[in-house]
């Protein structure tokens, strides 16, 4: 079997890093699992996975992830394909155009119960033709399943569920980063792993900065497009000497074993993996009490209401400094992270690639 996956980059988020664990597991001696990118730029994820022996193939370059043009390459390639698989919007549109009349089956992977698209009704019209020419859409996580159904008015058995997973080993083991421990050691070290996107709402965590003690020191993992916005607002508000802007990095594990506690700030997740990798490396996890979010961290993590910048900090400040508490959400987190092993969610993809091509 012969499978291709489409997706925009291989840049910071869950999608990306979902693939970047996930092809490996799926390229065996039965199936050769390759990628394809409409932006090839050569990112630490793309390192990552070059070195793991997935073939990475790179669509034209320097056209944006949104040009037409990508069209006609998918088109060429999905030929010697048994199955397409889709991540992202331009993937999702431009693979469901270039199959017409190609006898290839076609799954795509929902990673958020939102987007800019919905709510617009020209766009619900193109999603019902674009969503109608897979055979399999895969849901991250229940919510994604619930709001992608209320989008679509669709009640459709080719809509399922396989919920993400990590390599829950290799987080649980992991050892701290001495010399950022060494370096911050008077430091209440807190972090955050997204891109910095809108839907990630890093603005809210900058703020809350501003209302804890000098003593507490923000790492933020990720880039993207609100980085710079967010670099001036740290700026503009002084915590400048507090606030480190850390880019990408490939020490996700080592860094959450070395950090006091882990910040998931967004306006909607899909699913939030970095919450589950968190408390798989025993760190005490607060996340906003968005769908998405809420259901899969369950009792394991804090929450609190998305956007209020104040209660984030008195929860930050309450699991940085009640160590009953802290310790209790540390042994909760662990056991919620053991429902998501990678293992499980590799043989339900196998699974479900099995069942469309028979």
């Amino acid at each position: 079997m012969r499978i291709l996956h489409i997706i925009t980059s291989l840049h910071t988020g869950g999608a990306e890093k979902l693939l970047v664990d996930l092809l490996p597991l799926l390229n065996t001696r039965e199936v050769t699992v390759d990628l394809l990118l409409l932006n090839g730029e050569e990112t630490p994820f793309w390192e990552q996975l070059k070195k793991s022996g997935v073939k990475i193939f790179t669509s034209q370059q320097g056209l944006s992830v949104y040009n037409l043009r990508h069209i006609f390459l998918i088109r060429r390639m999905i030929r010697k394909y048994d199955i397409v698989h889709t991540h992202n919007y331009s993937p999702q549109l431009f693979a469901a155009i270039g199959s017409i009349g190609i006898p290839v089956k076609l799954i795509t992977t929902e990673h958020s119960t939102s987007n800019r698209r919905r709510g617009n009704i020209l766009f619900r019209l193109l999603d019902i033709w674009m969503y109608s020419r897979y055979d399999r859409i895969i849901c991250i996580s229940e919510q994604v399943d619930k709001h992608l159904r209320h989008h679509l008015k669709w009640d459709d058995e080719r809509i399922i569920v396989i919920h993400n997973g990590i390599n829950l080993e290799r987080y649980a083991s992991a050892l701290e980063l001495e010399e950022m421990v060494r370096e911050y050691a008077a430091y209440k070290r807190v972090c955050m792993v997204a891109g910095f996107r809108p839907a990630k709402d890093h603005e809210t965590l900058i703020k809350a900065f501003a209302c804890l003690p000098n003593d507490y020191i923000l790492f933020l993992v990720g880039v993207g497009e609100t980085m710079d916005g967010c670099q001036k607002m740290v700026e503009n508000l002084g915590l400048s000497k507090r606030i480190h802007f850390w880019g990408v990095r490939t020490d996700i594990p080592e860094i959450m074993k070395s950090i006091s506690c882990l910040v998931l700030s967004s306006h909607w997740e899909g699913f939030g993996l970095v919450a589950i990798e968190g408390m798989s490396a025993g760190v005490p996890v607060i996340v906003s009490n968005v769908s998405g979010l809420s259901e899969v961290v369950g009792d394991g993590a804090v929450l609190f209401p998305k956007g209020q910048h104040k209660c984030l900090a008195e929860a930050i400040r309450n699991l940085c400094e009640n160590e009953s508490f802290r310790q209790n959400k540390i042994e909760k987190g662990r056991l919620k992270a053991q429902k998501y092993d990678i293992k499980e969610m590799v043989r339900a993809y196998n699974l479900t690639y099995n069942t469309v091509m028979n």
